[in-house]
């Protein structure tokens, strides 16, 4: 019976792989949310999102792996290149910020190169490219290497863990990283356009973008603007949240002075600079900040707010790495550059920063004031704006628009309400807020009983966490600034990766925890202690079939993780060299006790019974191990094989 795509994956993908050196820590599993989708009125999540596997390399073993392709498995029984055609390749390769698409059906695989366009002939499995070769075909095609200063910031790892990001995130931070690498190489101006739909977190991108990049040693001080007070306040906390005291707000202190004087991460408005409007003179700015003070330059909803005499906080830093974050709805974007490309004009005057700077580029006639039918103003304006935003920056190194977000679950999709509006004749809103009394309500004589009572939202409790399932999403009541509070669940486990990577800096560090028992239990106390649990994740996560390990590997480093079914049958064909070292009945019994694991994880190898259990005892035993050499080491050599598979 031909296998399906998880046991494609799991029987015939992995161990060819492996054989090729794709071992477990350059596997990453990215899952999304699942849809939110709407029925009767009520928002139900699908239990799961979609799951890609991205292959990763890495330059050294403590450095962020960097992703380089996909890889999708196929039913054994169906061609190995089945759905990947040139337009699928170039959508995925976008989505995940990749520059390879591989599909397989476990016997043959077909490979997609972004580069060049090509989709290749099917090939022999055991052809598959390995992590050296594809990572030399990405620094040919990136031109650059990743040894090189400027690709230090993708080395970087995340200073929370990986837990806390999504994918589109490390896409879109990874694809500004490359951008200013390549930037650097062919020495242009370092400049980067992200268009992420509203409330994909853009915020998150800006922080971690700036924290890798400092932590490669090549940021001396940035400046984050935005055009609201209620995002610089947002903004503000997420950073001090990273970067402490080394981010401060700015604004005229009561002496004259500028508050964020001192710090490395500069957050302001427009208005804090002195800019209080497209005429403003930016006083604050020029007074306090001298040309090409800051390294770094990020621009929120700069759709909104980067040109006209705003652009001065560009111009003034002209050898600064600038990046600007819009969400921009493409759709007008592109109209608008389709009637702009079918005009001449002898002016530069509607891109005045473009053509300051020296940009090549197409001039662009004022836009025609007749809107399309159903589009504003000032969405029209945007899109104008926008315009300027693809003049200067050019194409948006990474896009995700908010179709992609509804699909993957991140947000929600929209339910049209059709109502009435109800014109006050009588002037009773005048009486709102006032007391009002009114006489009491008849009991009995009614026809009709009242309604029941909602029932009580369904509360789970682990480990003495109480786990709230609403409407509105699954949240853990957790201990906040010393306040119990529901905390969503993927914030608390941004909150278990943190204090994770904080108490185990690698990988295999906290595999070497793991294994030993003693060093284990402190950590898993420690995170509990903290006010995170494990066991609450992998039961709200739905992952029973998951061993601790791989739930935890998973949060704090990316780790491709895999059911205790998986991981065994990953032992297996992994260490069948080292197995066919021992004698039959030795092996047999290694065998055996690694079957323990899928039925007990980490505790079924730590079984003081182990030798008792019938699997073992049939196999050999003891015995068969005391011929092996000693059993004691015998297991924990097991154990550390078991958690490298």
């Amino acid at each position: 019976m031909p296998l399906n795509e998880a046991d494609t994956r799991a029987k015939l993908i992995d161990p060819a792989i492996h054989k090729c050196g794709w071992t477990e820590d350059l596997i990453r599993r990215e899952e999304t949310a699942g849809t939110v989708e709407i029925i009767n009125g009520k928002a139900r999540r699908r239990s799961r999102g979609k799951i890609d596997y991205v292959l990763r390399v890495k330059v050294n073993v403590d450095t962020q792996p960097v992703a380089l392709a996909l890889i999708e498995a196929k039913k054994e029984n169906l061609p190995p290149g089945h759905g990947l055609d040139q337009a699928k390749g170039y959508a995925e390769c976008r989505r995940h910020n990749v520059q390879f698409i591989f599909t397989s059906n476990g016997h043959l695989f077909v490979e997609f190169d972004c580069f060049t366009g090509y989709t290749s002939t099917p090939k022999p499995i055991a052809a598959f490219p390995s992590p050296a070769e594809l990572r030399a075909r990405y620094e040919r095609g990136m031109g650059f290497t990743l040894e090189s200063p400027a690709a230090r910031p993708l080395l970087q790892r995340y200073a929370g863990g990986e837990g806390a990001r999504r994918y589109y995130q490390d896409a879109a931070i990874r694809a500004v990283m490359e951008k200013i690498a390549r930037c650097e190489s062919t020495r242009q101006p370092k400049r980067a356009l992200l268009s992420l739909a509203t409330g994909a977190g853009k915020t998150f991108i800006a922080v971690n973008l700036l924290k890798r990049i400092s932590d490669a040693g090549q940021l001396t001080r940035a400046l984050f603007v935005c055009d609201r007070d209620e995002l610089r306040t947002q903004a503000l906390k997420a950073f001090q949240n990273v970067f402490g005291a080394d981010a401060a707000e700015v604004y005229r202190k009561p002496d004259g002075t500028n508050n964020a004087k001192n710090a490395r991460i500069h957050i302001a408005t427009y208005q804090t600079l002195g800019i209080e409007n497209e005429n403003g003179d930016a006083n604050f700015l020029t007074t306090h900040y001298p040309g090409d003070f800051f390294t770094h330059i990020v621009i929120d909803e700069c759709h909104r707010s980067a040109w006209g005499k705003w652009s001065q906080v560009l111009t003034r830093n002209r050898n600064a790495v600038q990046i600007g974050l819009t969400a921009t709805p493409r759709q007008l974007v592109e109209s608008l550059k389709r009637q702009t490309e079918e005009s001449e004009t002898d002016s530069l005057e509607s891109l005045p920063l473009a053509a300051e700077m020296g940009a090549i580029i197409k001039p662009i006639r004022p836009i025609d004031p007749r809107a399309p039918y159903g589009v504003t103003r000032e969405v029209w304006a945007d899109a104008e704006i926008t315009a300027n935003n693809l003049a200067y920056f050019g194409e948006p190194t990474y896009e995700y628009d908010i179709a992609q977000a509804i699909e993957d679950g991140y947000l929600a999709a929209c339910e049209i309400q059709k109502g009435r509006v109800n014109l006050d004749y009588t002037d009773a809103t005048r009486l709102f807020g006032e007391g009002f009394i009114t006489k009491p309500t008849r009991t009995g004589g009614g026809s009709e009983p009242p309604p029941p009572p909602p029932p009580p939202e369904p509360t789970i409790s682990v480990e003495g966490f109480d786990v709230h399932i609403t409407d509105a999403g699954r949240f853990i009541v957790a201990d906040v600034d010393g306040k119990a509070m529901p905390v969503p669940i993927e914030e608390y486990k941004s909150r278990l990766a943190a204090r994770l990577v904080q108490e185990v800096r690698t990988l295999n560090d906290f595999r070497v925890r793991w294994i030993d028992p003693p060093s284990r239990q402190e950590l898993i106390d420690t995170l509990v202690t903290s006010g995170y649990s494990p066991t609450v994740v992998r039961m709200v996560d739905d992952r029973q079939d998951y061993d601790l390990y791989d739930v935890l590997a998973e949060l704090g480093w990316g780790m491709n993780p895999r059911t205790r079914r998986v991981r065994t049958l990953a032992f297996t064909y992994k260490n069948e060299d080292w197995l066919n070292t021992l004698s039959q009945r030795a092996a047999a019994t290694i065998r055996a006790i690694a079957s323990q694991f899928e039925r007990g994880g980490t505790e079924g190898l730590e079984n003081p019974q182990i030798f008792q259990t019938p699997e073992v005892r049939l196999a050999g035993g003891l015995a068969a191990l005391q011929t092996a050499g000693n059993p004691r080491d015998l297991l924990i050599e097991t154990k550390a094989r078991m958690f490298t598979a």
